[in-house]
């Protein structure tokens, strides 16, 4: 059964119950109301004949004319007059009745019955047949019985309708979706429902979602092409030393100077290799912990003074205590990368500058910098600068630092460095 049909079917189970309390709520105050008016009229009736009362030569009777009471007494009423002993003295009506005189109401058959106290002694009975009372009880509830499944029915329709409308959002998704598992086309959007209600909030969500898919695909396809052809060149590098070296005979330092060659290539692949597979790590879920910023920087410049002595760098180190929320292994792998970049673009007996302050971290060098039409393209895999093609590299470095600051929801900023370099910030999230 269709969403559609269950929301109608709890809609007209929910509509019969209101419809059933509301009507049998309504038909109790009916009852109430008509019980109350005939009561009513009963007492008015025997206030009215105590009024015409007469009792002089000691016979208490009803002296107005019957045509003049009549019009003066509510329906169909029969009015009884007694003495003190219970002897019957007038009548006035047609009702035949045989009932107690105890002052107050009471139901005989399918007659009521008011019995009043005379001042001087004796009672005065009103009383009335109910058979119009019962009479329109009755149509009352047929009519509502009748009207409960007309009322039902319209209310499903009304409900199904309703439903409908709500639910032509969900159904543009689903064709939506299916539209892109079959065609593999991913932009495509839903049609934009109008408002703020939880409709137009899905439809925004889900394109959303969409437009954030599409980026990740073509980012994905991107770097599939990048990677196959970056990788293809060190590849076809081995292949073209190895058929050269194997076509004839060579002296044993031949073979030596091919094998160096050939290691070269080798490491310079497995460089980029490695590289790839922590650029793919980078985009998956981290696991945050509590962690020493300040010593985590430290144990990085550390593992890299060997390297900076190589082109006799010194680093200059401003490091304020600072904890965050963070995953160890790729953030390390990040600031190695800036680092190893400031190393290898600085200038030979240079300085890099390395401080920490409040939460952010800033790496600056005395280099030839970046331009900064490269800077947001240097930031996609195997991407490098237009004045760096001449220093070896695999262009994976910033993209690297770029993907695990976004998962780290940290925000990266490049500038230029007042000593002429590239300088980088990174600003991480307060600890809670």
């Amino acid at each position: 059964m269709s969403l559609r049909w269950r929301l109608t079917l709890y809609y007209g189970v929910l509509c019969a119950l209101i419809l059933l309390l509301g009507n049998f709520a309504l038909f109790l105050a009916l009852r109430s109301s008509l019980h109350q008016s005939l009561d009513t009229s009963l007492q008015e009736a025997a206030q009215l004949a105590m009024t015409q009362l007469d009792d002089d030569n000691g016979k208490t009777q009803i002296e107005t004319p019957t045509e003049r009471l009549q019009a003066q007494l509510p329906g169909a009423t029969t009015l009884t007059v007694f003495d003190a002993k219970g002897q019957h003295l007038d009548r006035f009506g047609t009702l035949q009745i045989l009932s107690k005189l105890e002052i107050g109401f009471q139901t005989i058959e399918d007659i009521r019955i008011y019995t009043q106290a005379i001042p001087k002694g004796g009672w005065i009975q009103a009383a009335r047949s109910q058979i119009e009372t019962i009479n329109s009880l009755t149509n009352a509830a047929q009519g509502l019985l009748i009207s409960i499944p007309i009322v039902l029915c319209l209310g499903l329709i009304a409900g199904y309708i309703i439903s409908d409308r709500a639910l032509r959002p969900v159904d543009a998704v689903t064709r939506l979706a299916l539209s892109i598992a079959t065609s593999g086309k991913s932009d495509w959007r839903v049609p934009q429902t109008n408002g703020n209600d939880e409709m137009a909030r899905l439809t925004q969500t889900v394109n959303a979602m969409l437009e954030k898919l599409e980026h990740t695909i073509e980012r994905e396809r991107a770097f599939a092409l990048a990677a196959a052809h970056e990788l293809r060149t060190p590849l076809t590098v081995l292949r073209g030393r190895t058929s050269l070296t194997l076509e004839r005979t060579r002296t044993p330092q031949e073979y030596q100077n091919a094998l160096r060659e050939l290691e070269e290539t080798a490491t310079d692949l497995n460089t980029t290799i490695e590289s790839l597979l922590a650029l793919a790590r980078s985009y998956q879920p981290i696991q945050l912990q509590k962690l020493s910023l300040s010593d985590l920087v430290f144990d990085t410049v550390e593992s890299l003074q060997h390297m900076a002595a190589t082109k006799s760098i010194g680093f200059e180190l401003n490091l304020e205590p600072s904890q965050i929320k963070a995953d160890p292994s790729s953030l390390r792998i990040a600031i190695y990368n800036l680092l190893e970049n400031a190393i290898k673009y600085g200038q030979p007996d240079g300085h890099i500058w390395v401080s920490l302050e409040s939460n952010i971290l800033s790496i600056a060098d005395d280099g030839n910098g970046i331009a900064a039409t490269d800077l947001e393209r240097l930031q996609q895999p195997f991407q490098r600068g237009t004045n760096l093609q001449s220093i070896a590299g695999s262009g994976l470095g910033l993209a690297l630092v770029a993907a695990v600051v976004s998962n780290h929801r940290a925000a990266l900023k490049f500038g230029q460095a007042k000593q002429g370099g590239l300088r980088i910030e990174i600003t991480f999230e307060a600890m809670v």
